[in-house]
Parts: C-alpha cells; sequence; structure tokens
C-alpha cells in the first residue's frame, strides 16, 4: 500500500519507521499537495503528522476518509494551531485523537481519541513530548484497523460540546506573552487562562489582546450546542460512574446552571476532575445519572449533611427541559437512595428566580417549608433569595 506521509514534524521518523516496518511503501510530503500529484504517486492513504499547510478540495473529496491526522488534542478541544498550550489556557479536557481531514480546520469525523492526565509540574515542552509519545502508539495501535475499516467514527457535529479553534496569530501572542519559551510551566499558562476569565478586559489592557477574539469575552470553554432529545421515553437512573466525567463538566458550566449555583464562574477541566473523583469514592455522596432511551438527561446529587440527612440538587440537561422528566428523575433518585441507606429527611435549597427547580422539588413532595431552628446542615442558606424545601421520611 502506498501511504503519503504528510509532515513537517521533527519526529516523523517514528511513524514513518511503523509504516515501513509493515510493509507499506512510504513517500513523505512536506510542501502543499495536488491530486495531481496524488495521482501522479499513486497514493493510497494519507497520513499527516504536523504537516504545516491545510489541505484543500479537491484532494480532501478524493480521498475522503482516507487521509488520517494525528492530533494532540482532545478534540473538539484545540483545533488549530498550539493546542497544548490552550488546553491549559482555557482548563479544558486534555488528550490525543486521530481524525479524518475534511475541508474545515481540524474538524473532520474522530476516528479514536483517549484522554491524558498532565500534571501540573510539566512544561510546554514536556507536555507536549508526552501528548506525542501517547499520539503515535495510538496511531501505531489503531492503523490496521483503519486501513480495513475495522472502526466507528464520530461526527464532531454530534458532540455536545463546540470545542475551540485557534489560528496562528492568536496563538503566537499568547505565547509570546511568555517569550515563545517552551519551557515555560504549565502552571504560568493554566494562571493566565484564570486571570483572564476573572477579568477579560483587564487581560486585554494589560497584554494587548484579546486571546478569544473580539467579542468572544465571557465565552465558556465548556459550551455546547443544542442536539435533538429524540422521542419521549421512560426515565431510568443508575449511580454515576467515572465515565460521565465528561458529560457532568458540561452541564455544570451551562450558563443557566451557572446563574443558578451559588458560584457562578468556570469550573475547570482540571478542578472538575479532582471533585469528581472525590464524589465518587465519598461515602456521604451520591449522583444519580438520569437516562432516556440510552442518552444521558441530567444528575441528581444528595450530600450527607447530618446524620440520614441528605441536602440534594439536581442538574437537568438544557435538551431534555422543559419535557417533564426533571421530577420524574428526582423521583427514582430519591428512591434509589432510600433503597441503600437510611434516610430520615431530605432537603434543597433554591434561587426565589428559579421557579422551575422549585416546582419540580414540589412534584416528588418537597414543597416550599418556611424553616424553623435552622439545622447543621443549612448554613449555607440565603433566605433572601433562596427558598427552602425539604421531605423527612420518619
Amino acid at each position: 500500500m502506498n501511504v503519503l506521509l504528510l509532515t513537517g514534524a521533527p519526529r516523523s521518523d517514528r511513524i514513518k519507521d511503523f509504516l515501513s516496518g509493515r510493509g507499506d511503501s512510504v513517500i513523505e510530503c512536506d510542501r502543499p499537495l495536488t491530486l495531481e500529484a496524488c495521482r501522479d504517486l499513486g497514493v493510497d492513504f494519507m497520513v499527516a503528522h504536523g504537516y504545516g499547510f491545510i489541505l484543500k478540495e479537491p484532494v480532501v473529496s478524493a480521498y475522503e476518509n482516507r487521509i488520517v491526522n494525528l492530533h494532540n488534542t482532545y478534540l473538539p478541544w484545540g483545533r488549530g494551531l498550539m493546542g497544548n498550550v490552550w488546553s491549559f489556557f482555557e482548563d479544558t479536557p486534555k488528550g490525543v485523537s486521530l481524525q479524518f481531514i475534511d475541508a474545515g480546520v481540524d474538524t473532520g469525523d474522530i476516528i479514536v481519541q483517549e484522554r491524558v492526565d498532565l500534571g501540573p509540574d510539566l512544561t510546554l515542552k514536556s507536555s507536549w513530548d508526552l501528548l506525542m509519545d501517547r499520539l503515535e502508539a495510538l496511531f501505531m495501535e489503531r492503523w490496521e484497523g483503519i486501513v480495513s475499516g475495522d472502526f466507528e467514527s464520530i461526527p464532531q457535529g454530534s458532540i455536545r460540546a463546540e470545542g475551540s479553534c485557534h489560528d496562528r496569530k492568536i496563538s503566537d501572542r499568547l505565547l509570546g506573552v511568555v517569550g515563545r519559551d517552551w519551557d515555560t510551566p504549565v502552571r504560568k499558562i493554566f494562571d493566565l487562562g484564570v486571570e483572564y476569565r476573572k477579568d477579560p478586559e483587564g487581560f486585554v489592557n494589560r497584554h494587548g489582546f484579546d486571546p478569544l477574539g473580539p467579542g468572544t469575552q465571557g465565552r465558556s470553554p465548556a459550551a455546547t450546542r443544542r442536539l435533538p432529545a429524540g422521542d419521549r421515553g421512560e426515565v431510568l437512573v443508575r449511580r454515576a460512574e467515572e465515565a460521565d466525567l465528561l458529560v457532568n463538566w458540561l452541564w455544570v458550566n451551562e450558563p443557566l446552571t451557572r446563574r443558578m449555583f451559588k458560584q457562578n464562574d468556570y469550573i475547570g477541566w482540571e478542578g472538575h476532575c479532582e471533585w469528581f473523583a472525590r464524589m465518587l469514592k465519598s461515602p456521604d455522596t451520591l449522583m444519580y445519572i438520569g437516562l432516556v432511551a440510552g442518552k444521558r438527561i441530567g444528575n441528581v446529587r444528595f450530600d450527607r449533611r447530618m446524620d440520614n440527612a441528605y441536602e440534594t440538587s439536581i442538574n437537568l440537561d438544557p435538551d431534555f427541559r422543559g419535557l417533564g422528566y426533571g421530577a420524574e428523575m428526582l423521583a427514582k433518585a430519591i428512591e434509589g437512595i432510600r433503597s441503600t441507606r437510611r434516610v430520615d429527611m431530605i432537603f434543597a435549597m433554591a434561587k426565589k428566580v428559579n421557579p422551575a427547580s422549585i416546582k419540580t422539588f414540589d412534584k416528588v413532595g418537597m414543597p416550599v417549608v418556611r424553616p424553623g431552628e435552622r439545622h447543621a446542615g443549612m448554613s449555607r442558606f440565603e433566605p433572601k433569595t433562596e427558598v427552602y424545601m425539604e421531605a423527612r421520611f420518619l
């Protein structure tokens, strides 16, 4: 098989040696490509690894699902250039992806991807090396399946997250803030991101540019797109598990959800990962995931605040709001926790400006009540802006 290796990356020899070792004929290219050149070379597949040019029509259409790109971010985050740097600045999921190249900028279908944990003590260079090591290994593990058609690709348009994309100009400006030094600790890039999210206007005044471009101040890196909810179905619940990490991060950063929380700031990926891991292990916390026809529609969380007394909260996926799912999911979650442990009381607090949530709790037998003597679980209750709801099971 004739494989055209589109490169420019300093470490493409590893991919070249792998392809040659399995008997493929490998031709390297580090310049703009035409369809005529591909046909003259008898190209069967292309592999892009650090290629510095954008493939255009008619090449992309002629080689649909035969141009594999090695991308060192967890798509759809980090499209474009320096995705590794942006993943720290925006505090988004980190990882590697194999994707097919289409006419857009890193928008093609995802063949396979993996999240990669990157610690805070790394530098931009060492984190890049770790990502590239895993990316190249993933390619070598999956190449046989790709050429034989043994894979199920995922269109990026079907993914809830909008992700992010950054061009060369803005990426160079960001890297320029740290002197274009690849030995910069990733913590410094992370701190720059925190600085921007806390005070976008001040960041622009101090550094002379807006990292997300004009008119995008306040945009969340966890922004999502609307997807069809599908047909109405029965709600089921199950205990949360590690695989629910990403979708819960998207839910908790949804704009309306953030406004209804006591703390309204963006929840970064790294902090969320640490919290989610603790939550799953905690004997005092239970989270249930609601499902309709296999789709995750939201969560219900119970936190033990006193002996046999739990504070609960509910968060419904925006695509499933207004369909009556909230009360059904909450009721089944309450049944679930009561079947596993003794529960004498469940209570909740909601902002007065959130009537939909208040109505949901009322439907499951948790009406608004005027609290008598404040109990230990009400330490965060703000009576001027919130209502208190409870159900007792004595």
